[in-house]
């Protein structure tokens, strides 16, 4: 009798620990989502303070407080005229994906490693998306091309080969790093699939038959190769030298490409 008294006062303590806990993720989440967000300077520094705050016990609670005041934000109009709240805003975003990062290499979950790498991979976007409407060189300048590499090591980490490459291909204009150009260039090896790692296990009799002569990877191959050659690249000589290691040259399809 005292054996399943214990058992039963054990379990509801840890019941009431459990909920206990999750009330108290919530109450993080609805305090950082309650009261107005907006783009202004001390909004946006207030915001970094929040998620930042040692009221957080774990790096999933500062994810989710960032999450709800972006979600807040999103109903707001971006002020004109407002460099000090464009940096806000950036540093903002970036606090958030260092967390998202954080949080995705820390879980034994691999839902949740998901979930957040999936986070982390669209406020690389949104940060991406808003730095070149700010048209502000230098910030542009700063940001964009680390930010663009992250995101490519966020997709390669999730298999997103197809996705980076149309993130690749949209970012037209944009001078590619080396770094970036070496992601292009693994999630074209996995052309088809779009699977980095499978991309990875091609030996070149493969690769070239695969690359030459389907149609979509064929103008894949091409896209890239005509990016590098054009100059869009911060260092054109690099570039070349990742494509030459990782992809074969822009051939005809032919019997002799399995060889």
């Amino acid at each position: 009798m005292h054996t399943s008294f214990s058992k039963a006062t054990l379990l509801l303590a840890l019941i009431v620990t459990a909920l206990l806990t999750v009330g108290a993720r919530l109450a993080h989440a609805d305090g950082c989502a309650r009261g107005k967000w907006t783009f202004s300077e001390d909004s946006l520094q207030k915001a970094r303070g929040r998620i930042k705050s040692d009221v957080h016990k774990s790096v999933s609670t500062r994810v989710e407080c960032g999450l709800a005041i972006e979600t807040a934000l999103y109903a707001e109009v971006f002020p004109e005229n407002c460099p000090p709240c464009q940096k806000e805003y950036i540093r903002f975003l970036q606090d958030l994906i260092v967390f998202l990062r954080y949080a995705a290499e820390s879980t034994a979950s691999a839902k949740s490693r998901a979930i957040d790498y999936s986070n982390e991979i669209e406020m690389r976007k949104k940060l991406g998306e808003f730095l070149l409407r700010t048209n502000d060189t230098d910030l542009i300048r700063n940001f964009w091309t680390d930010n663009f590499e992250g995101l490519g090591d966020a997709m390669e980490r999730t298999n997103m080969g197809q996705s980076f490459h149309m993130e690749a291909t949209l970012a037209k204009n944009r001078l590619l790093s080396t770094k970036s150009y070496k992601t292009w260039a693994r999630a074209i090896r996995s052309c088809q699939t779009w699977d980095f790692a499978k991309g990875q296990n091609r030996d070149l009799p493969a690769l070239r038959k695969v690359l030459l002569c389907a149609e979509e990877c064929r103008s894949a191959l091409k896209r890239i190769r005509d990016r590098a050659s054009s100059g869009l690249a911060i260092d054109k000589e690099e570039a070349q030298l990742v494509l030459d290691d990782l992809l074969p040259t822009l051939d005809q399809c032919s019997e002799d490409s399995s060889q």
